[in-house]
């Protein structure tokens, strides 16, 4: 009888430890730093502002923190990830779908400015953490085209004169 109870709990604990997934741990955040940028600390702030506005569908509702003296901009956004060429264009279609929500703080100098990218994780579970590997890869490449695309802003020529 012993040894049937004994199987029977090593049978049990050997189901439900299988049933645990373990979750990868991914960074923490994502920086991207430009230098030698064509601008003071104010250009720079106020053309992050406008590319703030291009890019997230309200710039009120996702600057959570602005500062000119401090040069700091804080931002609460959603984007999907960026499909490449390592999948699929069903499984882009499936990985497309997923809304990431993350912080963004950008820290700006003269010449100089700062991305940092963290607190991600999936928006429509509660802020649930990245544990996919292709998702976490396909939000880093998100993370990328925003960053240059953010680049391309504060270099772009600030002569309005020309329309």
């Amino acid at each position: 009888m012993k040894k049937v109870i004994f199987a029977a709990f090593l049978s049990y604990f050997l189901i439900v430890s299988c049933q645990v997934q373990a979750r990868t741990i991914y960074t923490a955040e994502y920086v991207k730093i430009f230098e030698n940028l064509n601008s003071d600390k104010k250009q720079l702030f106020n053309q992050s502002k406008k590319w703030i506005a291009n890019n997230f569908n309200s710039a009120q509702d996702v600057i959570q923190y602005q500062s000119l003296e401090e040069g700091q901009l804080i931002i609460r956004g959603i984007a999907s990830p960026l499909c490449d060429l390592t999948v699929s264009k069903m499984q882009c279609n499936g990985y497309s779908q997923a809304k990431i929500s993350f912080n963004l703080a950008i820290d700006l100098k003269d010449k100089r400015a700062r991305l940092k990218f963290n607190n991600y994780g999936y928006a429509k579970f509660g802020n649930t953490p990245i544990d996919d590997p292709i998702t976490y890869k396909l939000m880093l490449g998100r993370f990328d085209a925003l960053s240059s695309d953010f680049e391309k802003t504060l270099n772009a020529s600030i002569d309005n004169d020309k329309w």
